[in-house]
């Protein structure tokens, strides 16, 4: 047994935190009384491992760097399963500081993105081009909306459609600038299911309007010819 030296109470070893420096290897106070401690002087702890913590930045820092290089593994699964315990602790958190310093993080932001430009820019490209249907979503989506079209589609959806169509216009064949179009336009009365999104050119899909029946096969006749236009893979009426 031993007693706390806060609350004057005899307790079990196991009611201590445990201190190598100490000669019987625990704290003098109990951990009732350290966390009593704790909250009722939170903002005084917070503040003194702020100040300690802009004292010695640099000293810290190479103190982790060289126990993460040591055992990176260890720290990285340590951190993960804290995460992982934590997950609303920590979302409420980012949600708090979010609310409470906006025009911080957008200044913030905005400065990164003035700085860094062409970075940006060629992230989003290289986005761009490894995810492409998740781009052609947000359009075919806003149209639906406009015109309060029937029915719906997911980027999973979108990525079937392309590939059924093995990425090609289904107008004139091309593989560049793909649209997602709607085969029977929404002012005609088609709908926003998958069945009626195929990948359509720039070109095929801004000059095709919203052609639809004798107007799109005269359309695609006088473009592409009588033989395309009965190759295309969907119903003309």
């Amino acid at each position: 047994m031993k007693t706390c030296t806060k609350c004057g109470v005899e307790k079990t070893p196991g009611e201590f935190t445990k201190d190598k420096s100490r000669e019987d290897g625990l704290y003098p106070q109990c951990k009732a009384c350290r966390k009593a401690f704790r909250e009722a002087n939170r903002e005084k702890i917070l503040k003194q491992k702020r100040e300690h913590w802009h004292a010695n930045r640099d000293e810290i820092g190479v103190k982790r760097r060289a126990k993460y290089q040591d055992n990176p593994k260890h720290t990285l699964a340590l951190n993960k399963a804290w995460r992982e315990a934590n997950r609303e602790k920590i979302r409420e958190s980012r949600r708090a500081y979010r609310d409470t310093n906006r025009e911080k993080i957008r200044a913030s932001k905005k400065r990164y993105r003035d700085a860094n430009k062409e970075k940006i820019l060629e992230k989003s490209r290289a986005y761009y081009a490894a995810n492409p249907h998740k781009f052609l979503i947000h359009g075919q989506r806003r149209r639906a909306r406009e015109r309060n079209a029937d029915g719906s589609a997911t980027a999973k959806d979108i990525q079937s459609r392309l590939d059924a169509h093995g990425h090609k216009c289904i107008f004139c064949g091309s593989t560049e600038d793909l649209h997602l179009d709607h085969v029977k336009p929404l002012s005609k009365g088609g709908s926003n299911w998958p069945s009626n999104l195929a990948p359509a050119c720039g070109s095929c899909n801004l000059s095709k309007h919203a052609k639809w029946g004798p107007d799109l096969v005269a359309w695609g006749t006088e473009r592409f010819g009588a033989e395309r236009v009965k190759s295309w893979p969907f119903p003309k009426k």
